[in-house]
């Protein structure tokens, strides 16, 4: 409402930007004995930043159009979302499974039992589960790092995004 009323539209739309980012990076901080509260607090943070985006930019849209266009206007974002999700997912997704993969070649191999396998850790708590220490601390570590680096990776998204936004009317 306040975007409507000042029509100062990027700067709530930049706010925005700014706390999911900051949500990002504040997950890409968490390790194996982060509480499940933290988790929640950060997730609340991702959530306060993402909240303010939606609503202005269908707002700073239908106010860009004409009359006629507002159709057009109104569902514009809702399609770009679902195209940009399922593109982000792919590639993101892709991200994650590679830094595993590298992380597992990396820092767990060498502490595996000769004639190990590593494809069975990837998919399966129970196996990850089942180790002994310190392979089981170091596969999930592989998975702490891979996400944190996919945040990171997001982050710097955003903050692209961000960038050319500013230059943007």
């Amino acid at each position: 409402r306040l975007a409507s009323v000042t029509q100062r539209y990027r700067r709530y739309a930049m706010g925005g930007l700014v706390v999911y980012a900051t949500g990002l990076l504040l997950l890409a901080t968490t390790g194996p004995e982060t509480p499940r509260s933290v988790y929640w607090g950060y997730s609340l943070v991702l959530g306060l930043g993402s909240g303010p985006l939606n609503p202005v930019l269908i707002a700073s849209l239908q106010n860009a159009v004409a009359e006629r266009h507002l159709g057009v206007a109104s569902s514009l974002p809702g399609f770009a979302r679902a195209v940009a999700q399922t593109i982000g997912s792919s590639a993101l997704g892709a991200l994650l499974g590679l830094r595993f993969a590298a992380h597992l070649r990396s820092d767990v191999r060498p502490l595996m039992p000769p004639g190990s396998v590593l494809d069975g850790l990837a998919g399966s708590p129970e196996a990850i589960g089942a180790l002994a220490e310190p392979l089981r601390g170091a596969v999930i570590e592989a998975y702490r790092s891979a996400f944190a680096e996919t945040y990171f990776a997001m982050v710097g998204i955003i903050l692209c995004s961000s960038i050319a936004a500013s230059f943007m009317l």
